[in-house]
């Protein structure tokens, strides 16, 4: 009976530690196919944040298959929100390739994988009570070079509250598969020629159905 109810009040303990909605980091879209040649877009983004806890900072490599994209461009903070992370306006701490507020980060995008990281300048208080629950965290361009899918990764993942302390996230993959151009599909010759005939048939009919004009005037002299 007393191992019963310790048992109890450890799963309670347990439970009232837990938090309540658990840290995603997810791509958006999941998966998209575009053609070779055309450019892809994707976004990366967090969910799971509250009052209680706000992103301060993370670093992450995304990796990609190289021989089917490469990175073309990479821009910060949400579309619609702004930079989640610099909620004050005074900057953030931000390294990716086309950035340079920190001349010692690694710019380079290394083979599939590039290195990101942003750290929030903002004070505690403005973090904790004004940034959104959820929220993109970069947006990715790539330009496509070869028809084949591409698994989207996050390795190597590091994220950290307000105050510094780490944080434990879930990760979703996502995906990019680039189609040869002429594997878009497009109306085929039958197709196109059984829309024609019902077109003709559809005039025909309202052809043969059209009322003849009756001429009225003939005979009248007689």
């Amino acid at each position: 009976m007393k191992n019963r109810i310790a048992n109890l009040a450890c799963l309670v303990l347990l439970l009232g530690a837990a938090p309540a909605q658990a840290i995603l980091l997810a791509f958006t879209p999941s998966s998209q196919t575009v053609a070779s040649g055309s450019l892809a877009s994707v976004s990366l983004s967090i969910t799971g944040l509250d009052g209680s806890i706000a992103l301060g900072g993370f670093e992450l490599d995304l990796g990609f298959n190289p021989a089917i994209l490469s990175l073309r461009g990479v821009s910060f903070g949400d579309p619609g929100l702004g930079d989640q992370l610099d909620l004050g306006g005074i900057g953030a701490l931000i390294c990716s390739p086309g950035y340079d507020t920190d001349p010692f980060c690694p710019t380079d995008v290394d083979g599939g994988m590039v290195n990101l990281l942003e750290v929030s300048l903002d004070a505690l208080e403005v973090l904790n009570g004004f940034q959104a629950g959820g929220f993109v965290l970069a947006t990715f361009l790539f330009d496509t070079l070869s028809p084949g899918q591409s698994i989207l990764s996050v390795d190597r993942l590091v994220l950290a509250d307000a105050n510094g302390d780490p944080l434990i996230a879930d990760i979703q993959p996502g995906s990019i598969t680039v189609a040869a151009p002429n594997a878009i599909p497009a109306p085929s010759s039958l197709a196109l020629l059984a829309v024609g005939m019902a077109m003709l048939r559809l005039f025909n009919g309202k052809q043969l159905r059209r009322p003849r004009r009756v001429d009225h005037t003939k005979g009248k002299g007689k």
